[in-house]
């Protein structure tokens, strides 16, 4: 008995000492995120008052077309780069070794994107009448190969994280302002957004060259193969993320017209903020779910628990706040309501509440112990239900057909996230209950 108690004591010793510097931790995630609502709650209604919603419109298009190639030079790195980096966070031959590894794969990554990009928008005829806007969109693939983020995370150091965003966010928000005028100044508008991962990345490599001392070199083919094995299935699952997210908007421009997509593209935007604000959460928890699960699977499931049941409640009420405010919410967030965006916030209100849940089952639990397999089938299935059902019905029902389907496909992947992880004994509600 005593030994059981001394057990429960030591656990509990250990959560609360881990708590404390994920709290920091989601502080300043928290801050970073803080920046983000500010510039869109400036620059959205900003954009859509001087470019118009079809130019907004066009311009979600091309991002939507090029999150595609940004997905590829993440080729995962941001769950697979985070959690390696975090296990060798202490060993800076091997930290050197892993940042440069992931580093050279991006920069080869982004030459066959860009190779790919160049030949479809060459070729195809709906990318001929904007040829620039998607060209300038592109820029943020070339911004996510530069921006590490996924070795602050590993090495759970956020607040120069939240200091690189701020600054760049803020000399970007500044751009906009100041360069467009009016609807001649698409372009610019595109630069400016497209440019944020850029500075990111210049101010990210001096911090990581002259605070972290890592030395840069180039890897061996057989770090490189080793890393691209690694962080395939991450890839795959990363892949079909982005047929559900990317590709919503994107057919939806292959039917509708360009305001149409604005309007669905805006209250897009306004749920993924609201879903957004988990982020922060499970960014922090990741690395420390990666170190509690190799030192005992138990303290884990404990510490993932606590998280999990205050963040379902939390979310649960930030659900029904967007579904009950949506009215005041839209007209805020566009700087004047519109009734089809409004109708679109509501449908797809409860998103927030479902991305947290399936986040939360399939980065904590099933990318931590190794069910990749797992983790891609559920997006997969999710995925390839979206697309098809949305070249069906998207054709005849627009927007709304686009809403409907997406709030399916995120449900669709939290019932799969959470059966794949009841299946393999893991339930966060009930963790003493847990395969361990």
């Amino acid at each position: 008995m005593n030994n059981e108690c001394l057990k429960t004591y030591c656990l509990q010793y250990k959560i609360m000492n881990y708590q404390q510097n994920l709290w920091s931790n989601v502080r300043y995630l928290y801050c970073l995120q803080g920046i983000n609502y500010i510039g869109p709650l400036i620059t959205i209604p900003y954009l859509i008052r001087i470019l118009g919603l079809e130019n907004f419109g066009l311009i979600s298009f091309a991002y939507a077309f090029v999150n595609y190639f940004v997905v590829i030079t993440n080729f995962g790195f941001q769950l697979s780069g985070t959690k390696k980096i975090s296990l060798h966070r202490h060993d800076k031959k091997k930290l050197s070794t892993i940042f440069c590894a992931i580093f050279s794969l991006k920069l080869c990554l982004f030459i066959v994107s860009f190779s790919i990009f160049m030949l479809i928008v060459r070729t195809a005829p709906i990318f001929h009448e904007n040829n620039m806007v998607y060209m300038l969109s592109f820029l943020a693939v070339f911004g996510n190969v530069l921006y590490p983020n996924w070795f602050f995370m590993g090495i759970e150091a956020m607040k120069p994280l939240a200091i690189i965003n701020s600054i760049s966010k803020i000399i970007c928000l500044i751009g906009i302002l100041y360069f467009v005028k009016s609807k001649d100044d698409i372009l610019a508008a595109v630069v400016m957004q497209s440019s944020v991962d850029i500075i990111c990345g210049i101010f990210s490599l001096i911090i990581i060259k002259r605070v972290y001392k890592i030395k840069f070199h180039i890897p061996s083919i057989l770090t490189l193969l080793e890393l691209f094995k690694e962080s395939w299935n991450v890839f795959l699952s990363q892949i079909y993320v982005t047929l559900l997210t990317s590709s919503n908007t994107f057919i939806l421009g292959l039917f509708a017209a360009k305001e149409t997509i604005g309007i669905f593209a805006t209250a897009d935007k306004i749920v993924r903020a609201i879903a957004a604000l988990s982020t922060p959460i499970n960014n922090a928890v990741f690395p420390t779910a990666a170190k509690f699960i190799i030192e005992s699977q138990e303290l884990a499931m404990i510490f993932l628990h606590k998280i999990f049941v205050r963040g379902v409640i939390i979310f649960t009420i930030i659900s029904l706040i967007l579904f009950t405010c949506s009215n005041p919410i839209t007209s805020l967030i566009t700087g004047y309501f519109n009734a089809d965006i409004n109708f679109l916030v509501k449908i797809m209100a409860i998103i927030p509440l479902v991305i947290f849940i399936y986040n939360f089952y399939g980065n904590q639990i099933l990318i931590n112990l190794s069910f990749d397999r797992e983790f891609k089938n559920a997006i997969l299935y999710a995925g390839l239900f979206s697309i098809f059902v949305s070249l069906v019905f998207v054709p005849i029902f627009y927007e709304k057909a686009t809403a409907i389907i997406f709030l399916a496909a995120e449900l669709l992947i939290m019932m799969l996230m959470i059966f794949s992880a009841h299946k393999n004994g893991y339930n966060l509600m009930l963790p003493t209950q847990n395969k361990l």
